[in-house]
């Protein structure tokens, strides 16, 4: 096969990747039984060959990293961070300091958890049924539409076995009340194949620092309590002549009891439905086509600050069509697809909290929904082997905002067999999501100020350019280097909009000296005269700072990524990465602040892997280090309640050890924040904790084969 035509193939087969589970399986399969020892030495290579710049982190690479969610696995990624926010999200995600609305999170190419159209938490994604994990930067609008306008993070799960069945169960304890159980399993019976995932975690909450240098401290102690319940299941059938078939399923339980040092309990509970189907159809040798429907449901139960039931539910159908062909000697993957889906709300307020009694305010309920459509349009262009070049446009409706256009280019060019270079450039657009829309005024941080939407929001804009290098001079090294720049215009903050009446003090009225109800009267009584320089009483109204959502901020990030990774041998990786990134930030009500808060101009990431010979032990070190940021005071990364005051520089350091047991079982040891760090930016973060884990892998199955 001609070079150009294998990798025009390959761009088929990687658009293909994109969809849900029957398309997104990894192109290298393993047993699935065994715990494997590598005896190969792995290449250094840190980007996938692809014209869209991704990153893969695989299987292997992922249970040795002190890491049991998908976040834990991202977070020392170069140009990733992960924040704890007020609003819940104990990890959302920010890419090369772009908001973390920015950040499309998915499983299987699909949503899976979170509020629709708000911050996704990527901590809710467990990894012990990950295969592999891509991170797309730069704009992904494209293909993912506006909430992928900063990148795209992909979990792809492990899929059933070609022949026979699998397990892995894993599981283990730590300090804090942490206790994790996880089972999934995977079986072919003819031509239908099942995989199913379930995960338990629960992990109790810690004691602020008395007297900290924290900014921000969450209102919980260790008193409080996090626990979560997912169930995962996909279903493929390939027994019809060019079609295959697939369907998911998922249920998950968040559970959350917020008991502060001072104050009153609280709690929240969230659960979430999702489901989807879908086909790929072989049309031809060249011409692929695909569709799927999927239903995704989320119900928010809350006493955190007020009381409230929120239900949200989107319908969402994306068909598409993969074709191939030649012209001009040149090889062309044209991808012609559209999408469309309905978002609804629906919010009913209870009555305040005893403490909010006196609230200023109306009971708030919200029913509301959005009608979005798009179509897109690309080609994939392979000039041989020296280069390959992506143009594409979506074109986006919205029922309750201007229509857009979105263009994205990307261009791969291969000098020579050691070396490649990447330039992309994109345009996105974020509409508010019917939260930041339509949400009543919300007390945060219980009533110390309230947070309300804006009716009359406008869409975001933005634009990204990236451009950049990779170095293969041996297989065991690679060195690359990305330069990034990306521009928001209109970005939606909160600002000051009025004050909310939370109570009253009153002040007794004044007494005359030598008072005698006998001769005269206080303000107010009947019969006697009123006594000279009597007062009546004062009341004086207690109130709490309202901020609305507003469309004001101009953001531009700027930065460099660089980042080099070592395999000298199959027992010895190292991994190093600067992130080097400055932040601007025009607002004519913030004259004196001029940059984002929570971003340090400096962070370095370092990873180790060391196998020992004979006992096959593996010991996993890594650190990060932050340089001094602005911060913010409301656990929210707003702008609005910057500082003035830029943190200490801090490290973080985890290490997992694990031990193999035989072919099938691993023990490991999990200590994470080795330093005992307990400030990060404007947050205070759990301290120095362990855990210990054990993992099987059981069953009886055939090798996989490859993915087509």
């Amino acid at each position: 096969m001609q070079p150009t035509r294998r990798r025009a193939l390959a761009a088929l087969g990687t658009l293909l990747s994109f969809a849900p589970p029957a398309h997104g399986e990894p192109a290298e399969e393993r047993a699935a039984a065994p715990i494997e020892v590598r005896t190969d030495r792995p290449p250094a290579q840190v980007y996938d060959d692809q014209t869209v710049e991704t990153q893969m982190i695989g299987s292997e690479e992922i249970r040795a990293l002190p890491a049991r969610t998908a976040a834990d696995v991202v977070n020392t990624l170069p140009g990733i961070r992960t924040q704890q926010r007020v609003q819940g999200e104990e990890a959302a995600v920010s890419i090369e300091g772009m908001p973390p609305e920015y950040t499309l999170i998915l499983v299987n190419g699909k949503r899976y958890t979170g509020q629709i159209g708000e911050v996704a938490d990527l901590a809710d994604v467990p990894v012990e049924n990950v295969e592999r994990i891509e991170v797309l930067r730069g704009a992904q609008t494209l293909r993912y539409g506006s909430e992928a306008a900063g990148g795209v993070i992909n979990i792809i799960t492990r899929r059933a076995p070609d022949d026979g069945w699998d397990a892995r169960i894993e599981g283990g304890a730590g300090d804090d009340g942490q206790l994790r159980g996880a089972a999934n399993a995977g079986a072919r019976v003819g031509d239908a194949a099942i995989s199913v995932s379930l995960d338990h975690d629960q992990i109790r909450g810690f004691d602020p620092l008395p007297g900290g240098d924290a900014v921000f401290t969450a209102g919980g102690s260790s008193a409080s309590r996090t626990r979560s319940e997912d169930v995962y299941a996909t279903l493929g059938y390939d027994g019809l002549e060019a079609v295959d078939l697939h369907s998911s399923f998922g249920w998950r339980m968040e559970s959350e009891r917020i008991v502060p040092i001072e104050g009153d309990a609280s709690s929240q509970r969230f659960t979430r439905w999702l489901g989807g189907s879908g086909l790929t159809w072989q049309a031809g040798e060249q011409t692929s086509v695909r569709s799927d429907l999927d239903f995704f449901s989320g119900s928010l139960e809350s006493s955190v600050g007020r009381s409230f039931t929120q239900d949200e539910t989107e319908l969402r159908i994306e068909a598409g069509v993969d074709h191939v062909f030649t012209t001009g000697g040149l090889q062309h993957v044209l991808t012609f697809g559209g999408d469309a889906r309905r978002p609804t709300i629906d919010l009913d307020e209870a009555p305040p909290a005893p403490a909010l009694q006196a609230v200023s305010l109306a009971e708030g309920d919200v029913r509301e929904s959005f009608e979005i459509a798009a179509l897109y349009l690309s080609d994939e262009i392979a000039f041989d082997d020296w280069a390959s070049l992506l143009l594409g446009v979506r074109g986006e409706l919205h029922s309750a905002f201007d229509d857009v256009l979105l263009p994205q280019a990307n261009l791969l060019l291969r000098p020579a067999q050691w070396a490649r270079l990447r330039f992309s450039a994109g345009l996105g657009s974020r509409t508010p999501s019917l939260a930041d829309l339509f949400q009543p005024p919300v007390p945060q941080l219980g009533g110390t100020y309230f947070l309300a939407g804006n009716p009359n929001l406008g869409r975001e804009r933005s634009v990204n350019y990236r451009a950049g290098f990779e170095l293969l001079p041996a297989p065991w090294v690679s060195l690359s280097s990305t330069y990034f720049y990306n521009d928001i215009r209109d970005l939606i903050r909160s600002v000051l909009a009025g004050s909310v009446r939370t109570g009253e003090n009153v002040i007794p009225g004044l007494v005359p000296p030598g008072f005698d109800p006998d001769v005269c009267s206080l303000p107010g009584s009947e019969g006697l005269p009123e006594c000279q320089g009597a007062r009546d009483a004062i009341v004086v109204p207690i109130t709490s700072p309202l901020f609305r959502k507003t469309n004001l901020n101009q953001v531009r990030t700027q930065g460099v990524e660089t980042q080099l990774v070592l395999r000298p041998s199959s027992r010895i990786t190292l991994q190093a990465a600067y992130t080097f990134l400055l932040t601007s930030l025009e607002d004519p009500l913030l004259a004196d602040i001029d940059q984002l808060p929570n971003e340090p101009a400096h962070v370095v990431d370092l990873e180790l892997g060391i196998r020992i010979p004979g006992a096959e032990t593996l010991v996993a070190p890594r650190a990060r280090f932050r340089s001094r940021a602005l911060t913010e005071t409301s656990g929210t990364g707003l702008t609005s309640f910057v500082s003035g005051v830029h943190s200490e520089p801090s490290w973080v350091v985890d290490l997992r050890i694990t031990q193999p047991v035989g072919d099938r079982y691993a023990v490991y040891l999990d200590l994470c924040n080795v330093t005992n760090t307990r400030v990060v930016d404007s947050y205070e973060v759990r301290g120095f904790n362990f855990f210990v884990g054990v993992r099987a892998a059981l069953g009886a199955a055939a090798p996989r084969r490859n993915a087509p």
